[in-house]
């Protein structure tokens, strides 16, 4: 249950703290995923496991957190127009890591799309925390 509630606690700073963006732990496909929430930019919490785990207790390792950024942009949008979109998701996040009251979080790598899906941007920003459970 720990980690249902950090999972959850994270996601709720997040959403107080970028209010004009949507903020889940429910990852959905561009192609089902409500166009409003789109062009608000869309920002999902998963947890990709426990890397190191200890048999004995305390049991923990280092968790694997991935942030995943979606948003859509005008149909005329220039390709490099997802890249910037993406860029603005990069100083959003690495902001509110800056600031968080408890640095647990460390971003360990950032990928984007490679204006790929134009006009839909996405990246992820692969993070880990030591965890015990």
């Amino acid at each position: 249950m720990e980690m249902t509630a950090y999972m959850n606690g994270i996601a709720a700073e997040l959403a107080a703290a970028l209010p004009s963006r949507v903020v889940t732990r429910g990852y959905v496909d561009f192609s089902q995923r409500d166009e409003s929430a789109l062009e608000k930019g869309v920002y999902t919490f998963v947890s990709m496991g426990i890397e190191g785990m200890r048999a004995i207790k305390p049991r923990g390792g280092v968790h694997s957190v991935f942030l995943l950024a979606q948003c859509k942009l005008a149909e005329s949008a220039h390709p490099w127009a997802a890249e910037d979109a993406e860029f603005g998701f990069l100083e959003e996040i690495t902001a509110w890591l800056d600031t968080r009251a408890c640095q647990d979080l460390s971003l360990k790598a950032w990928r984007q799309s490679g204006q790929l899906d134009a006009p839909f941007a996405w990246c992820v920003f692969e993070m880990e925390r030591k965890s015990t459970y």
